[in-house]
């Protein structure tokens, strides 16, 4: 079997760490994301699954969380699983780093040496952190401009 794939990518955006752990506690609100077109939660199993295009789904299951520091998810997909580990620093009152580590194993080499060749597990990670980063932009905005 196809050992693991690890890879970690951050962002410092312009948001207070209470504010950026408000936004992404709600895992309903995906009208920020460009990639995932239907979500379900449940939240007695504390388990979401995200729905993409082209039939793909990837559920994710909280394991444990430290409130403004991290949270922990177990990852599900039928061509891989792993962790998912968010977390939160504080750099000042305007400003927190995220840092997404994810953890893969792919269910068997084939998977493995085709995800090598055509698909980069980052490119999902870095587009999380893109549309994050437009969504918090945009809000800045939105506070910065008058209302007419």
């Amino acid at each position: 079997m196809w050992l693991y794939e690890k890879n970690e990518l951050s962002a410092n955006l312009p948001i207070a760490l209470s504010d950026l752990w408000t936004l992404l506690e709600n895992k309903s609100n995906i009208s920020w994301r460009s990639n995932v077109i239907r979500v379900q939660t449940n939240p007695s199993t504390r388990e979401i699954t995200e729905f993409y295009p082209h039939g793909q789904l990837l559920r994710y299951q909280l394991l444990t969380q430290r409130v403004r520091k991290y949270r922990i998810y177990r990852i599900e997909h039928r061509y891989f699983s792993g962790y998912l580990l968010e977390e939160y620093h504080y750099l000042n009152e305007q400003t927190t780093r995220i840092t997404l580590t994810e953890k893969i194993r792919l269910k068997n080499d084939f998977y493995g040496l085709l995800s090598k060749m055509a698909f980069s597990f980052k490119q999902g990670q870095a587009l999380y952190l893109s549309d994050l980063e437009s969504l918090v932009y945009k809000q800045m905005r939105k506070e910065i401009l008058p209302v007419i």
